[in-house]
């Protein structure tokens, strides 16, 4: 007959493998997050830089619409 000590040391190692396990997941979510916040400010860098080229590329006639259908 299992003890109810033997039962609640297996489920306090339970408890312990899921924290363990919750712990992993949650540093995985955080580098996930870090690595997209890095991903969309490149992103909107290479949309900058796109918007100047365009821009300059103007000269004295300034066509803001190419920049609002670029949006759409």
């Amino acid at each position: 007959m299992i003890t109810l000590q033997t039962q609640l040391d297996t489920i306090h190692e339970r408890i312990a493998n899921a924290q363990d396990i919750v712990a992993r997941r949650e540093r995985s979510v955080n580098r996930a997050e870090r690595n997209l916040e890095i991903a969309e400010d490149n992103l909107a860098e290479l949309h900058n830089e796109r918007d100047k080229l365009l821009i300059a590329s103007w000269g004295d006639k300034p066509n803001w619409q190419v920049i609002f259908d670029l949006i759409d």
